[in-house]
């Protein structure tokens, strides 16, 4: 509740003050919270919203003051019945809604009448009176009407050993069934227990036979089999597993055979392929549309230099929008699943589910990012030594000592950059405001639409950056940088790469250069691409048209290669995970797959969208899998990687 209060202090500071530029948020104290800052994104058609929002928030804290004490059950029942009319409407046009509303008044009423019948009027806390609404509730559901016509669903209780045709049992999962008893402080029985008393455990054992023997013609239990979050085999109920181990035993089968035919495997997710390669009948969906892309064999290499790509009618042309082409270089699974199947649940930008507890935060944060980018254009300008207002008070670092502790690490790691950019031409006279050129292209057989961006110009040079912010290690007290640990990968470089292609074909006569700024030793890719767009400006300004068509020539195939390869992506599954198929071109002697499945490897990361779309493959035990993502990757590298023969003119350096 404290959260969604400080939340809400946040809109609402918001809705007061209007939109802002994120960089000039104020602070607004509060006489409650301290402070906060606003939320962006609240407009004025949200104050309805907001004030029910309020009302909700001022109910809950009534309640959780009046709940901390000890009350008469008359005044509980009071205040139960208050909520119940304050917060609880029924559809009037439901009969069953509206007889479950009167039901559920009804019982919080009779726990009143009980007591005064007997003449007494307790003073009980929450867990007191929670139980007897609890009983009050589950009488009330044991008490309707059986059988009704059709399909009934109902729980497993004594004497409905009724025979049907069809009986489906759900939930019979390790743990859950038989159920646990459960300590109460009104039952007496558990506190002097006698020979003959009720035993829920073997209750429940015996409602599994009569459920067992009152199925006629078919008979369905299921139970959850697989972890849920992680995949791991998960047990069914000691009933059902007696069961399973009945039938494999007469059945002549051995421990390790596994189950016969009537164990079925059901997958987690309902858009499984299996549902749909009907390689086992028992698997189908009544939902096709939900099907994922199958998983398609390896293609030859899509790049080849001596080859033209260009070899194609210039008929129709697809319309392909720049956001969304960056977008898959940068997060393919991500992007494809969102496209596809309106899959935005798991947004990797959204805002974080849990309030941050850690003393560091996530690397794929853009915390440290967006405070480089502006304090790299003041360079005299010193980081604060503590936590700033704007981070302390939007809720991205956790509160006290942790919070401090986690701001003393991204500060480490943004000094650390700007003493590397402090060498550097770009951020010789502080970073340049960004800014953006539209785009519109035609590279048949597709047409591009969008913006490059953000471009900084300095000295008449456009740049394009890329951040990689260094891994901070602690060693007791002191802070150091893991070398080797990050460098910029095919999610970091392509989209840049990409726009380095197009800004040159759209204004040749521009020098574009790409800023690489990494704690990582130099790998010499920029220098290529500076040593192509010196030769390709200077063949403009010599207007050597022989020389002009065999470098625009060299950046149409690598974009039209990049183009296909997005366009492909979207008719099957390709193995590309941008920071896995870096490590397994660059470091392929050593242990890349822990980039993949590793602790905070890229299967577990990014919101869950690479291990929705690798789904039923693990790499390392699938050597075709494995091999198709080295493949691609060197494909892209090769793509990326300029030759420098391509550049062959001795000429005179350009100024930059």
């Amino acid at each position: 509740m404290h959260s969604h209060a400080w939340g809400l202090d946040r809109a609402l500071a918001a809705y007061v003050l209007g939109e802002a530029q994120e960089g000039d948020l104020p602070s607004v104290a509060l006489a409650d919270s301290g402070g906060v800052v606003p939320l962006q994104g609240i407009d004025p058609s949200l104050a309805t919203i907001l004030g029910q929002w309020d009302s909700l928030l001022s109910a809950l804290r009534d309640w959780q003051d009046f709940a901390e004490a000890l009350h008469p059950l008359a005044d509980w029942v009071d205040r139960l019945l208050r909520v119940v009319d304050e917060r609880l409407m029924a559809d009037p046009s439901d009969v069953d809604e509206a007889r479950a509303f009167d039901a559920l008044r009804a019982s919080i009423s009779d726990m009143l009448s009980e007591a005064q019948s007997v003449g007494c009027e307790p003073m009980l806390g929450l867990d007191a009176v929670t139980e007897l609404f609890e009983e009050r509730v589950q009488a009330a559901t044991a008490a309707q009407r059986f059988l009704r016509g059709g399909m009934t669903v109902c729980g497993m209780v004594p004497q409905r050993a009724v025979p049907f045709r069809v009986i489906a049992v759900l939930g019979l999962d390790e743990g859950a069934f038989p159920r646990a008893v459960v300590a109460s402080h009104l039952d007496l029985m558990a506190d002097h227990p006698r020979l003959g008393d009720r035993d829920v455990r073997s209750d429940d054992r015996w409602l599994f036979l009569q459920t067992l023997m009152s199925a006629r013609d078919r008979l369905h239990l299921s139970y959850l089999g697989q972890g849920v979050r992680d995949g791991k085999p998960r047990n069914p109920a000691e009933p059902l597993a007696d069961l399973l181990d009945v039938l494999d035993r007469e059945a002549g089968l051995a421990p390790t055979e596994g189950h016969g035919p009537w164990w079925v495997a059901h997958p987690l997710q309902p858009f499984d392929a299996r549902y749909y390669d009907a390689a086992d009948p028992r698997l189908f969906s009544y939902r096709p549309p939900l099907a994922l892309p199958t998983a398609s064999p390896p293609t030859t290499p899509f790049y080849r230099a001596e080859q033209s790509s260009l070899a194609v009618t210039k008929d129709a042309r697809t319309v392909l929008r720049m956001d969304a082409l960056l977008s898959y270089f940068r997060r393919p699974a991500e992007t494809l699943l969102g496209e596809r199947l309106s899959l935005h649940a798991l947004q990797s930008d959204a805002l974080p589910r849990l309030e941050p507890m850690q003393d560091r935060l996530s690397g794929l944060d853009s915390v440290a990012r967006a405070l480089f980018l502006h304090w790299a254009r003041d360079p005299a300008a010193d980081l604060p030594a503590h936590v700033p207002p704007e981070l302390r008070l939007a809720g991205r670092l956790p509160l006290g000592r942790a919070g401090e502790a986690a701001w003393q690490r991204e500060r480490f790691a943004i000094e650390v950059l700007r003493d590397i950019a402090r060498t550097h031409p770009l951020f010789a006279d502080g970073l340049p405001e960004p800014r953006f050129t539209s785009l519109d292209f035609d590279a048949a057989p597709w047409h591009l639409q969008g913006s490059i961006g953000p471009l900084y110009r300095c000295a008449d040079t456009d740049w394009l950056l890329i951040l990689v912010m260094p891994k901070v290690k602690q060693t007791g007290a002191v802070l150091s940088i893991e070398r080797s640990a990050r460098s910029a990968h095919f999610g970091q470089r392509i989209p840049v790469f990409l726009q380095w292609l197009l800004r040159q074909l759209q204004e040749p006569l521009q020098p574009v250069r790409v800023c690489l700024l990494q704690a990582e030793q130099d790998d010499g890719w920029t220098a290529r691409l500076d040593a192509f767009n010196q030769a390709w400006v200077s063949a403009w300004q010599r207007q050597d048209a022989a020389r002009i068509a065999s470098l625009r020539q060299e950046l149409l195939s690598r974009l039209h290669d990049l183009l296909q390869r997005y366009v492909d992506a979207q008719h099957g599954r390709r193995w590309y995970f941008p920071r896995t198929s870096w490590q397994a071109v660059t470091k392929p002697e050593s242990k890349w797959l822990t980039h993949w499945q590793g602790q905070g490897g890229e299967l577990h990361s990014d919101g869950g969208y690479a291990a929705l779309w690798s789904r039923d493959i693990e790499l390392a035990d699938d050597p075709t899998a494995m091999q198709a993502l080295i493949d691609l990757a060197e494909d892209l590298m090769q793509c990326l990687w300029i030759d420098p023969d391509a550049v062959h003119d001795a000429e005179p350096e350009l100024s930059r």
